[in-house]
């Protein structure tokens, strides 16, 4: 009897540990171990490049790095380390290998020349399909670009280059050029193409000019809205770097540039722009007269950019009276066209600064119930709540 409770325990332990979940066993030691180990055991060295408050970084730790297939792959394949990009040697890491956007998956040789790179959050099977490029010659970056420079320029391999390059979020300006130069445009006028070319594309430079002089082919296939989202995305982009870097003639010379495409909405993008610059900058010098052009001009039926626009007010204008009278109005259309959490959440915060504590606080209690209900995070809204009902009256 008493051997049959010795087996049975050893059986639930087994089980035990044939159900425990597996993860990618990342190194604790600094990069360069790491980097010896990989040389020692003639494996390429895999370093996921993370920050702290990265939420698909932390996505990733959780569901991918945590799945079976994918633990064993990456263990059997590569020496595994974690870097963070904000701290310590991840710093010159980022500098070094250009890490811009979180995750990025590096892959180096033993001498630390980068042989792979990809960037993202994704399911487990296309993340062990990043390992299994790093490890192919004919399909990882390094491997293509010599490819690339020996001569090789059908449209096939260079399709499948970009391919990797936007993945690994690197510039590719000489080899777009190429690819649209040896490709017959009538192949270019596909939505596969119009992605991989507009994940390239910036105002000014040649694939941007290209996308917009076959933007009306374009839009027959993918449709106006789509492009119309792709050319304001774009140059709102270049607003939001020029506010930063505090540079009005940037600013106006992208309005130069926008004209001449003579869109049917450009006055639209423009005051776009103008507020998004306002924003970037953080002076604050036009932001409410660049707000009140945009958003009552153009955005008066859209609840998104209605409680964007709110929100910037309640954060930017302290206890601005006429300012937040504005930003009140600007809330309670948006809850009108499309009642939201989030814009309840905006309503009860902009009502609480305005010292209406009696309307702020039913407000944050709909907003809550709201919010629970479609099972979103109400932390915030709970914590205005607790500062209304400690408010004097």
């Amino acid at each position: 009897m008493k051997k049959s409770i010795t087996l049975l325990f050893i059986f639930i332990c087994s089980c035990q540990i044939i159900l425990k979940a597996e993860e990618i066993p990342f190194e604790k030691g600094d990069l360069n171990a790491a980097m010896k180990k990989a040389i020692v055991s003639k494996k390429i060295l895999f370093v996921e490049c993370y920050t702290t408050w990265c939420g698909p970084c932390k996505w990733m730790a959780k569901n991918v790095f945590t799945d079976n297939d994918v633990a064993k792959f990456y263990e059997s394949n590569f020496v595994n380390i974690r870097l963070d990009m904000e701290k310590g040697e991840g710093l010159d890491f980022a500098k070094r290998y250009e890490v811009k956007v979180y995750p990025t998956y590096v892959f180096l040789d033993g001498e630390g020349v980068m042989i792979h790179k990809a960037c993202g959050s994704k399911e487990a099977k296309e993340f062990i399909k990043d390992g299994m490029n790093a490890l192919d010659p004919k399909r990882n970056l390094s491997g293509m670009q010599k490819i690339f420079e020996s001569g090789e320029r059908s449209s096939t391999f260079l399709k499948d280059y970009l391919t990797v390059l936007s993945a690994a979020n690197m510039n590719a300006d000489k080899v777009v050029n190429v690819y649209i130069e040896v490709s017959d445009k009538k192949e270019l006028l596909t939505e596969e193409n119009f992605n991989l070319l507009a994940s390239f594309a910036k105002p000014g430079d040649n694939t941007f000019a290209f996308i917009m002089s076959m933007k009306d082919n374009y839009a027959e296939v993918i449709g106006k809205e789509k492009i119309n989202q792709f050319i304001e995305g774009n140059y709102l982009d270049v607003a939001s770097m020029a506010g930063r870097k505090d540079a009005p003639d940037q600013l106006k010379n992208s309005f130069g540039e926008l004209v001449q495409y003579k869109l049917e909405n450009q006055d639209e993008i423009m005051a776009h722009m103008n507020w998004v610059y306002s924003q970037a900058s953080k002076k604050h010098d036009n932001l409410y007269e660049n707000a009140v052009k945009y958003i009552d001009g153009f955005k008066m039926d859209d609840a998104n950019e209605l409680n964007n626009a709110a929100w910037s007010f309640y954060e930017s204008f302290g206890n601005d009276k006429e300012k937040l009278e504005k930003a009140l109005n600007w809330i309670k259309k948006s809850v009108e066209l499309k009642k939201e959490y989030a814009s309840m959440d905006t309503y009860a915060n902009i009502l609480y600064k305005m010292g209406k504590n009696e309307e702020a606080k039913d407000i944050a209690k709909d907003a809550i119930a709201m919010g629970k209900e479609n099972k979103e995070e109400t932390g915030e809204t709970e914590n205005l709540l607790k500062q209304i009902n400690g408010s004097k009256k």
